[in-house]
């Protein structure tokens, strides 16, 4: 007969608290001993002898001890669970500052991307704007360049019609 007076630990651990545990074997250990003395059931011929009662004394030890090992067994296991939950929490909280680490960066990023474009557009109508005016500067200059090529030509011209009227005087 197992008899559990204990309570489950709050912690919302699936094995069973060590009061429970020491109140079962407790009473398991106490069972063993009315098999063998109690007045109620006296032993009959065949029944269960001194021996039989060592030998159930020693599974019962035997399965204590294994019920020991499990439930520190199943607390190792807890302990490992409860430590990765941690360490996923610890994560999951990394990767969250990360992510918006990124996206600020990528913000940022964006606006500069934003920035240099306003830049390049700027320097593109200033690019557009000073080769309009070079383009007129180089007419102008060709302009004047004809015009003070044509006005030498009259001059010279005037200078040698000067010239050849000076040296023939007719």
């Amino acid at each position: 007969m197992i008899e559990s007076t204990g309570k489950r630990r709050s912690d919302g651990s699936p094995s069973p608290g060590r009061m429970n545990k020491r109140s079962r074997l407790y009473a398991l250990d106490h069972d063993a001993e009315d098999c063998v003395r109690s007045p109620s059931r006296s032993p009959s011929p065949g029944s269960v002898t001194s021996e039989s009662a060592y030998q159930m004394r020693k599974t019962i030890k035997d399965l204590e001890e294994y019920v020991e090992r499990l439930e520190e067994h199943v607390d190792h296991i807890e302990e490992g669970r409860q430590r990765d939950r941690e360490r996923r929490n610890r994560m999951r909280v990394h990767h969250k500052l990360e992510v918006k680490h990124q996206h600020d960066r990528i913000e940022d990023l964006e606006e500069d991307v934003r920035y240099q474009q306003t830049l390049l557009d700027r320097s593109y109508k200033d690019a557009e704007r000073l080769e309009a005016e070079a383009e007129s500067n180089r007419k102008t200059i060709h302009e004047l360049i004809e015009r003070g090529i044509e006005e030498t030509r009259k001059y010279f011209q005037v200078m040698c019609d000067g010239l050849e009227a000076l040296q023939n005087p007719s």
